[in-house]
């Protein structure tokens, strides 16, 4: 016998958005998980259910994960959703990202170093860095925002 399917309920916050309060377990980026039809996330379930259209990406006008208001959601594609994330300011990059073993000043100091005849082996292991990474900052493919 198949389990009965738990309605969605939610709260409206002081955007308008829709915060669900019936189905609250998120996945490590912070979207609500919800397995049914084929979807992982509910917001895109909310979405198929009100346009009938399964995109690529589903985007959030709102910036808001938790939201589930059909209003505030808008089909697109990974590079628009991309775009809309480095448009916002939301992109993760220098030493905010977690991964990040350099700080901003070090990467400023291994770019300044470029010419000055040092080895990339050297820099790499003065600090505890692959020397692809130095060479990455030295070619503007790393730390671009440098």
């Amino acid at each position: 016998m198949a389990r009965p399917i738990k309605p969605i309920e939610y709260k409206i916050d002081e955007n308008g958005c829709h915060i669900s309060t019936s189905h609250k377990c998120k996945d490590k980026d912070g979207y609500i998980r919800y397995y049914r039809d084929g979807h992982t996330k509910l917001h895109r379930w909310i979405y198929w259910k009100n346009t009938g259209e399964r995109p690529p990406v589903v985007m959030h006008i709102c910036d808001n994960r938790q939201c589930i208001n059909p209003e505030h959601l808008k089909a697109g594609t990974h590079t628009e959703n991309i775009a809309d994330r480095d448009a916002k300011g939301r992109t993760s990059r220098g030493e905010n990202r977690p991964q990040s073993k350099l700080t901003e000043t070090q990467a400023k100091v291994i770019k300044i170093m470029k010419n000055s005849g040092i080895k990339r082996q050297t820099l790499a292991d003065i600090y505890g860095v692959h020397p692809t990474l130095i060479s990455q900052i030295w070619n503007g493919k790393a730390w671009k925002h440098i």
